[in-house]
């Protein structure tokens, strides 16, 4: 279905003020098929219903929802936003997820609404009734919304989904609801409930993709900005314009600036201020009108310090009144409205003491934080009772005491230091006080109330208490704790770095209790590529972040994971088509080779076999003169198309008597990362006659368990490297052939891959 354009004008606005206004193109796309697949018909296609059902228990429902892109330009996309409308009614609040199907996911992508099945939907997973594949899908976000009425439509962004496409078709799955939601199919009797995706491409002479991106907030104080060229820059010199200011103005009029060819920025050798706005913007070069004049992006920097959960808190008392007035009050939020910082009259929202009868008895409370941290300040939300101004609750005269281990104690302000609180107006206006904690590093802090603002009463009470601590450890990794699928050939470890960090000791293993050094390092960044990581394996790794000239002089960091991958590809046969330089015997050379081009000024005149790549009409010893290279029929489940591999070993036209074709590995080390066995796919074709072999490089491979070529069905071949008689650290070619005087016929040859698995 070709996308539905309709012309809308936007005008762009940058924290409430008219930056440029431009008029866009946006395109409406339409959905092109949809379905609703359930548990309990696994097998059986439910394209009779009108709905797309969603729900997560023992009757667990998933929808899937596809589009053609095939008219879009992914590369210059601006914004992607994906509407869905409830087809009923719904009451209270309710939720579903959104994911897409990874583009390399290639499960029955061709699937039509009467063809979809639980069982056979992309990204599934069907033996979980609220999840899907992770390794074949991606989780978008999840919706939320209360009390639905149908039409109402909810939105996404789902440009990174349009971004990653290779092949015109993206995918979109609604899952895991609380309860049973219905939304509107593709052919809803109502149009304008349909799911769709309204794009914007944008233009291709500007900036775009900022990073840190548009409106971005919590950016670290030494950021590295970086965006997409437009296109007309290319081969221009100096390509870019950076405009970089606190001031709108300085940016909107192009005051300063800085010209290079780069499509990275570092914006300054120390770091930028706290908790502060920046601009920039970013001019492309352009051969006609000199320069295309960007976009004005901002962002805000991190604040000096963050606050501390009252998760990671445990609180106790000297003494504390029972049931709904203990010590947990202070932290966890009761009471306390987080739009206005403002705290309740309710007694039951704070800490109140026991009747204190000893009249030299000191009332406490303490906070023990998870780990140390580097404190900055502490709001205080005193007693705020109703009658306050007659009880007088509150803390008055303050010690506060600071510990890293309980038993050594600094007081803030010296010896002698005794802070007052100030009593609260008993009204819910109430916004509190903060303290400064002078940055120092504690575990646990104590405030000892010397006195109350009563003058009769004997008991104590707080309201909140807050703390707010300055990140000294690492934090923020990425990629992100708990990913899997690492390469540990190209991968890099990063992190946002502590503060103050000098250095940085990195430990890795995958014995969380027993990890080893891979440090230290100067930069927050550690690539895996040295490491050796093994395939299909689970790390654990920290950071610990080092300044000797501070006290304490590390900070521990958390513990974070990762996966690595399964296998590494040696080729996929994804990637070919029938256009050079992409044509698949441009790659695998076989006996008859390719002409030059613009690609390939010379020529290759094929290695002499009797092997032909491709179902290629140019081809004449082949029968299968139907235009297509490559085979897209028989192919491997999870694949999107095979590559044909034809063979003569008659010694017709002066070739020799075997078939061979040659790929270039360009010097792999096959011993890294626990690289066991060398698998190929192989499919045959009834009829076939010879034998399947393989040479790296050059070196025969033993073939006992060598596919059968003359079977129509997908078979692994699995090649024990362990056992191979050649430089497997210096791999220059990978070669398969078929051996056999006067032997014919054709071969299909899929995923070519590397494990650490044992041959079998």
């Amino acid at each position: 279905m070709y996308p539905r354009l309709i012309l809308r004008v936007c005008i762009v606005f940058c924290l409430g003020l008219v930056c440029v206004p431009a008029v866009f193109a946006n395109i409406i796309i339409t959905a092109d098929v949809s379905c609703r697949t359930d548990i309990e018909n696994p097998d059986i296609n439910r394209s009779d219903s009108s709905k797309l059902s969603i729900r997560s228990d023992s009757k667990s429902a998933k929808s899937w929802i596809k589009f053609d892109i095939s008219g879009l330009d992914v590369t210059n996309l601006d914004t992607a936003v994906l509407t869905l409308s409830l087809h009923d009614p719904k009451s209270g609040n309710r939720h579903f997820d959104v994911s897409y199907v990874n583009d390399n996911c290639l499960d029955n992508i061709d699937w039509e609404e009467r063809s979809l099945t639980w069982n056979n939907a992309p990204g599934n997973n069907p033996a979980d009734l609220e999840g899907l594949d992770p390794d074949k899908t991606t989780l978008l976000g999840t919706i939320e919304f209360t009390d639905g009425e149908p039409g109402d439509s909810f939105s996404i962004d789902v440009l990174p989904a349009l971004e990653s496409d290779t092949d015109g078709i993206v995918q979109f799955v609604c899952y895991n609801s609380n309860g049973l939601l219905n939304l509107a199919t593709h052919d809803h009797a109502e149009e304008t409930w349909r799911p769709f995706i309204d794009v914007n491409e944008g233009t291709r002479a500007l900036a775009k993709r900022p990073d840190p991106a548009k409106g971005a907030a919590d950016v670290s104080v030494m950021p590295i900005l970086s965006w997409k060229p437009g296109e007309y820059a290319k081969g221009m010199s100096p390509q870019h314009r950076i405009f970089f200011s606190t001031d709108f103005n300085d940016v909107s009029q192009g005051l300063g600036g800085i010209t290079q060819d780069e499509a990275v920025y570092a914006v300054s050798d120390s770091p930028l201020d706290f908790s502060t706005t920046y601009y920039w913007r970013v001019d492309e070069a352009n051969s006609v009108s000199a320069w295309d004049v960007g976009e004005i992006w901002a962002f805000t920097t991190e604040p000096v310090a963050y606050p501390v959960a009252g998760d990671n808190i445990t609180v106790t008392a000297s003494s504390a009144e029972s049931g709904d007035v203990g010590p947990d009050n202070t932290i966890n939020g009761s009471g306390l409205n987080p739009d206005t910082g403002t705290h309740s009259t309710t007694n039951t929202d704070m800490w109140v003491s026991a009747v204190v009868t000893d009249p030299g008895e000191a009332v406490s409370i303490t906070f023990e934080f998870d780990n140390t941290l580097r404190l900055y300040d502490m709001r205080i939300w005193n007693s705020n009772l109703t009658l306050e101004n007659t009880l007088g609750y509150g803390f008055k005269d303050v010690i506060i005491t600071l510990s890293t281990d309980g038993t050594e104690w600094t007081r803030l302000g010296g010896d002698q230091g005794v802070i007052q609180f100030a009593q609260a107006p008993g009204n819910d206006t109430y916004s509190g006080q903060s303290i400064a904690l002078d940055n120092v590093a504690a575990r646990y802090v104590k405030l000892t109330a010397l006195s109350n603002w009563s003058q009769y009463f004997q008991q104590y009470s707080l309201g909140e208490v807050q703390f707010s601590a300055i990140p000294m450890a690492a934090r923020m990794p990425s990629p992100d704790s708990g990913a899997q699928n690492v390469d540990p050939r190209t991968a890099v470890l990063s992190w946002r770095a502590g503060r103050g960090a000098v250095q940085h000791e990195v430990l890795i293993g995958t014995d969380a209790d027993a990890l080893e050094s891979a440090g230290p390092v100067t930069e927050s960044r550690l690539a895996l590529d040295a490491l050796n990581l093994s395939l299909d394996t689970s790390y654990t790794w920290q950071v610990n972040e080092v300044n000797e000239a501070a006290e304490p002089s590390t900070w521990a960091g958390d513990l974070w994971t990762f996966g690595t991958l399964g296998s590494l590809v040696v080729d996929d046969f994804e990637s070919y088509n029938n256009l050079s330089p992409d044509r698949p015997f441009q790659a695998w050379y076989d006996g008859f080779g390719y002409s030059a081009d613009d690609f390939f000024p010379v020529a290759y005149g094929g290695n002499n076999t009797g092997a032909g790549v491709g179902h290629d009409i140019w081809n004449v010893t082949s029968p299968h003169f139907d235009g297509t290279l490559m085979e897209t029929d028989s192919t491997l489940p999870g694949s999107s198309q095979a590559m044909p591999v034809y063979y003569d070993n008659s010694g017709a036209n002066g070739k020799l008597t075997y078939s061979q074709v040659d790929y270039t590995v360009n010097g792999q080390d096959w011993t890294a990362h626990g690289i066991r066995t060398l698998s190929i796919a192989v499919r045959g074709t009834a009829g076939n006659t010879g034998t399947l072999y393989a040479k790296i490089n050059n070196t025969l491979m033993p073939n006992d368990l060598a596919a059968d070529i003359a079977l129509e069905e997908w078979q692994i071949w699995h090649i024990d490297l362990t056992s191979v008689n050649t430089n497997l650290t210096n791999v220059q070619t990978l070669s398969i052939g078929i051996e056999g005087a006067g032997a014919t016929g054709v071969i299909y040859l899929d995923d070519i891959e590397l494990t650490a698995n044992a041959a079998n």
